[in-house]
């Protein structure tokens, strides 16, 4: 089986990204980008690939940071593809959206207004850890 059906395979039940690369497996059930955003500087995960449940221009920095190969997202955003196709990361998706929505699915989600007007993927992550940040703050 190849590393990224098996990928799409570990999608079910709660998990919500799976990333695989060799003998390294990441899997994660929380919502949003923080889980893959903590793989960026971890070496282990070059050449990945990766099945996400939902893939917008934010996670496709983070994918190019990491130095993802390719990838399958169930939901995939339209700002995403121009991200994943500079940096040569293949892609499939079950569904190709406008835009990636907010959780009260009433506007469009921060991460992507955080690096809407970025090209760089190191100011990108920079941008997503400083909002990151800023939304945990506000929960307090």
């Amino acid at each position: 089986m190849r590393y990224l059906d098996e990928a799409k395979q570990l999608l079910k039940d709660d998990v919500r990204c799976a990333v695989l690369c060799g003998e390294n497996t990441f899997l994660s059930k929380d919502k949003g980008i923080a889980p893959i955003l903590g793989l960026v500087g971890h070496d282990e995960y070059n050449g990945c690939v990766a099945a996400d449940k939902i893939v917008g221009r934010a996670a496709a920095f983070i994918y190019a940071k990491i130095g993802a190969k390719e990838i399958y997202a169930e939901v995939l955003s339209r700002a995403a593809l121009p991200v994943l196709e500079r940096f040569g990361i293949k892609y499939t998706f079950g569904v190709l959206a406008d835009n990636i929505r907010n959780r009260q699915k009433n506007g469009i989600c921060p991460m992507e207004q955080t690096v809407k007007d970025i090209e760089d993927p190191d100011e990108a992550i920079r941008a997503l850890a400083a909002k990151l940040e800023e939304l945990r703050r506000g929960r307090e």
